[in-house]
């Protein structure tokens, strides 16, 4: 069940009770990817390992999917990541946009690493709209679309009681090419408002550092 905590045009923030992400995740078997249709890779510590950011085969589909996921890489982040993915869809369910269209639908897993902070969903929430305080509305005629989720975590390193964030970004369009343009703009403009932690932190993300 999903609670909405913020929406307005084009973005949405909710708190969900379904504990579904994991650390450490295993890849999907040979039986299972064939059903899904497409690579699905294990964890990856991009914390101690940034490096092995290329072994994560989700990422190899979008150069957007794949500057989220390096946003937050090494040790100097206040966050991590810990789970990705994109893909096409032929028709969209949004009410917002035409059902027939297609969309590229993509998120990335966050989670912040100073676990004091990582068990309150408020933290998340003030995350989430810190990242969307600095995106801009998106050029014509790209269409693109927000959504927020944060749930609690299966556990955190074998911890438990912990949360995450799931930032979705979702580009529609007219034709499959369109989508996709719309999706790597979106995703290019998460990653851009998270890479601003790194030097000018805003006071959640800094206090959510603060050992």
């Amino acid at each position: 069940m999903e609670q909405v905590a913020s929406e307005g045009p084009g973005y949405c923030i909710s708190i969900s009770d379904e504990a579904i992400t994991m650390t450490h995740y295993f890849g999907k078997t040979p039986e299972e990817l064939a059903e899904y249709g497409h690579d699905r890779g294990a964890f990856v510590d991009l914390v101690n390992a940034p490096e092995l950011i290329d072994e994560i085969p989700e990422i190899k589909r979008s150069a957007g999917l794949r500057s989220m996921v390096e946003a937050v890489t090494g040790h100097d982040s206040k966050l991590c990541s810990i789970g990705c993915d994109v893909m096409l869809f032929e028709r969209s369910l949004n009410d917002d946009h035409d059902s027939s269209k297609p969309y590229v639908g993509g998120y990335v897993y966050y989670v912040i690493r100073n676990p004091e902070k990582s068990i309150h969903t408020d933290a998340y929430v003030d995350l989430a709209g810190w990242i969307l305080g600095a995106i801009p509305a998106p050029p014509h005629p790209l269409r693109v679309s927000f959504d927020f989720i944060i749930e609690p975590l299966k556990h955190f390193y074998g911890q438990q009681g912990h949360h995450g964030l799931m930032a979705k970004a979702i580009g529609y369009g007219e034709t499959a090419e369109l989508a996709w343009q719309s999706f790597e703009w979106a995703s290019n403009q998460i990653a851009d408002s998270i890479m601003r932690h790194r030097e000018l932190p805003s006071e959640s993300l800094k206090s959510a550092g603060d050992e």
